[in-house]
């Protein structure tokens, strides 16, 4: 494993801590010669890209030939990789040579083919103790700067490395996004006599997720000294601008360097202290040019949020929070410290006539995700009093359960006491229809939560609880579970249950969502059921023998197996899974137990769906990336399924780089639009192998909505949107009853005209489902609309 002191490489280490190897005078090349030329390597894992490149890559990569031209991955003498992280390579340089410099030879810039975003090359004597050698791609950015981006280019990243003995040279390569492309690595010969080092490395999968870690923690610092210093270049006053250039640059230098030593463990801001003090420098900056201490402002609380960020123009001018009786919406404020200094404030709510304990302020607290990117997205405990780092803005998140408030409008406002810089007032509305907001779930809620044990995914036994009380309170009301809540038992060659499966882990999983709507179980359907094949006659008697078994079980929990849908084929898109699905649907079906068939199908075309698999099926899901690439003729078919069940599901991360407002929240009016009466998103469980809080560690994309760590669980901006769809829903569902059965044609046209227009509005407002959540767009759009959908209802009671 990697040493718990990162080791300098360039240190003196006694010699009886260096392997006897070492010791041997290394076989010196000629200086500049590229030893890797000829020399043999091995692949993890072995190539797969499935284009024109080499299959086996076994001599590409050191055969001395650079491909040009056309796209590399077009061409035989390059070797490609796709979805793997990281990719091992490892030269036999045949003797322990002293290197200068490593080079990779790449392309990138067309067809989603992007640069690598870490090549950590490392060196070894004996082939399983390492030393680092650094990362070709900071190096190489520093050195050269950063590749030419946005066209097709080739480029070579050239890194100078530590004069110690290597005999085998390993790069782990982490490609952007899909896929990784190398044509040509080199390893050039120095004239610098060997140092002593050491090669504590023996672990390559934990080293190469720090390493990764770091890189992106270096990459965000980056990206905020440049942010810093542009603001720099503003102030008025030369000598001070000069000196806070000065510190800027020190405090960088601070943070990267305490980054190195102390790979983050988590990645709320700030990082380090010297990452804190680069803002203090910007907060300085402003304080010269006369910006005032504290600024507050009210905001969209689905508006994207900068660490700089600054009242506009076009802000609101009060919180507004409109809510039926008994119901929970939420919005936020800003506030900014302009000074070099944290400043704690106090925050309290003044609204004569309503209760204040109904209206909750929390902090929304900044993290790093996976992309180095800072997102204003977690949102912490309730609190009355706020620390708001120098130099940043932050912002607090307002919620009102409104409970039975008597309706009616209440103005006030929240009262924010600094102290040192007196207090700011920021105006505040709740508005309570006198409609009740009904109970009971007006639309399914769901994520592939896969809580059915504390094992699935970022699901454990310290945290399961909390992420089922946090899903339950956001209006989730459809549990997800893998196969092991319906265990096969044993059958004889008749089909025959022998011996019965166990019920613990059901048993805990319908304890834990005591009142869902449905409960779903993604089977993931094979060739057998318990050893019988599908291809046997047993094969229907041993599905009913064991859906039998399991309706008796469920009995047992006061529920009915009518409650269970049986996803058994996750998304099949061709033939060969067409034929696994109906198979099984036919013999569940056959069985006549009434539990119901799930599907969500990744057909290009509703019409290239089998007929037949769809009569079998109860609920219909629809793609939402598949469905807009139909040019609408998902959307088309899904009126026509009758009385079948359908829903809508996005599969689309990582979470916090999603506009809140297009994927989430108006996913629900996307439902509606169709006939839908039920969303999924992918997921509630599958966070990267890493906490939500510490994106910078995330093995894959992270797309939990919430903030999922393995002994924590906070709420979240995007599951918060997912709750606001959901209500949202609510109210178009009582419109739509209106425009059916109101009281007088006038009331019902209007609902009808209200209907048409809302939902019209709100997809327009939200365009493309999956859009950036740094899109420019209008996310006050879909309020305006349940504003004014609120008071109709209230007209038509």
């Amino acid at each position: 494993m990697v040493s718990r002191r990162r080791m300098s490489i360039r240190s003196a280490i006694a010699a009886a801590t260096i392997a006897s190897t070492c010791l041997l005078r290394p076989t010196l090349a000629s200086p500049g010669a590229n030893v890797a030329l000829g020399r043999t390597y091995t692949l993890q894992p072995s190539p797969n890209y499935p284009g024109r490149t080499s299959r086996s890559g076994t001599a590409e990569l050191t055969d001395g030939k650079l491909v040009r031209g056309t796209a590399i991955w077009l061409q035989d003498g390059t070797v490609g990789w796709s979805s793997a992280h990281p990719v091992t390579i490892t030269i036999d340089l045949g003797s322990e040579q002293v290197l200068d410099d490593v080079t990779w030879h790449t392309a990138a810039g067309s067809a989603d083919v992007e640069w690598p975003t870490g090549l950590y090359a490392l060196g070894s004597v004996d082939g399983e103790h390492y030393a680092e050698l650094g990362d070709l791609i900071a190096v190489a950015a520093d050195s050269n700067g950063p590749p030419p981006q946005g066209h097709y280019a080739d480029y070579t990243f050239v890194m100078r490395v530590p004069p110690i003995r290597v005999r085998y040279l390993r790069i782990l390569a982490d490609g952007n996004g899909e896929y990784l492309f190398v044509d040509e690595i080199e390893a050039h010969a120095s004239t610098s006599r060997p140092a002593a080092a050491d090669y504590p490395i023996v672990d390559m999968d934990a080293y190469f997720w720090s390493a990764r870690t770091v890189a992106r923690a270096i990459a965000g610092l980056r990206s905020d000294y440049s942010l810093v210093r542009a603001r720099l270049t503003r102030v008025r006053d030369s000598d001070a601008r000069g000196r806070l250039d000065t510190a800027a640059t020190r405090s960088f230098s601070i943070a990267e360097r305490s980054v190195r030593m102390h790979p983050p463990t988590t990645s709320a801001f700030p990082l380090t202290d010297g990452q804190a003090q680069l803002f203090a420098t910007l907060g300085e900056a402003e304080a010269i040019d006369g910006v005032a201490p504290l600024t507050a402002w009210p905001a969209n609380p689905w508006d994207p949020l900068t660490l700089l960020s600054a009242p506009a123009s076009n802000e609101l001018s009060r919180i507004d929070l409109v809510a039926m009786r008994g119901e929970r919406r939420s919005s936020a404020f800003n506030i900014r410290n302009s000074t070099r200094e944290p400043v704690i404030v106090t925050l309290d709510v003044q609204l004569p006539r309503a209760d204040v304990q109904q209206l909750v302020l929390a902090p929304v607290i900044w993290t790093a995700n996976e992309a180095a990117v800072w997102v204003a997205a977690k949102i912490g405990a309730p609190i009355n009093s706020l620390s708001i780092p120098a130099g940043l803005t932050v912002q607090v998140w307002v919620s009102y359960i409104s409970g039975t408030s008597a309706s009616g409008l209440y103005q006030g406002h929240v009262k924010i006491s600094s102290g040192k810089y007196g207090a700011l007032l920021v105006p505040l509305a709740v508005r309570v229809f006198s409609t009740t907001f009904p109970p009971g779930p007006a639309l399914r809620v769901a994520g592939w939560d896969y809580t059915s044990s504390a094992t699935n995914y970022r699901i454990t036994a310290a945290n399961i609880d909390p992420a089922i009380g946090y899903l339950q309170a956001s209006g989730v009301n459809v549990p997800w579970a893998t196969r092991e809540v319906l265990p096969t038992g044993t059958f004889d060659r008749d089909g025959r249950m022998v011996t019965p499966p166990a019920t613990d882990v059901l048993d805990k999983w319908l304890a834990r969502w005591p009142s869902a709507d449905r409960y779903r179980v993604f089977i993931a359907a094979g060739k057998d059921l318990g050893g019988v094949r599908i291809e046997s006659a047993a094969f229907p008697r041993a599905v009913k023998a064991w859906l039998d078994f399991w309706k008796g079980a469920i009995a047992q929990h006061k529920r009915t197996i009518e409650s269970f849908e049986l996803l058994l084929v996750d998304e099949p898109y061709n033939s060969t899974q067409a034929e696994l699905a109906l198979t099984w649907s036919r013999a569940v079906k056959a069985a006549g137990t009434g539990v119901r068939l799930w599907i969500d199908p990744r057909w290009r075309a509703p019409s290239d769906i089998p007929t037949e698999l769809i009569s079998l099926t109860d609920t219909v899901c629809i793609h939402l990336g598949v469905a807009e690439r139909s040019d609408g003729k998902y959307w088309t078919w899904a009126r026509t399924l009758g009385p079948k069940d359908i829903e809508v599901y996005g599969t689309d991360g990582p979470a916090t780089m999603l506009d809140p407002y297009s994927y989430y929240l108006a996913t629900a009016w996307r439902a509606f639009s169709v006939g839908a009466q039920g969303e999924s998103f992918w997921s509630f469980s599958d966070n990267g192998a890493a906490d939500s809080s510490n994106g910078l560690a995330a093995h894959a994309v992270q797309y939990v909505p919430f903030f999922l760590d393995h002994d924590a669980v906070s709420a979240g901006k995007h599951m918060e949107a997912i709750a606001a769809g959901r209500g949202d829903f609510v109210y178009l569902t009582m419109l739509h009853a209106i425009a059916i059965h109101g009281s007088t044609v006038a009331l019902r046209n209007k609902a009808e005209l209200l209907e048409r227009d809302s939902v019209a509005s709100v997809l327009k407002s939200a365009s493309r489902f999956n859009s950036s959540w740094a899109s420019p767009r209008d996310r006050s759009v879909a309020d305006a609309w349940r504003v004014q959908i609120g008071t109709l209802i209230d007209e038509a009671q």
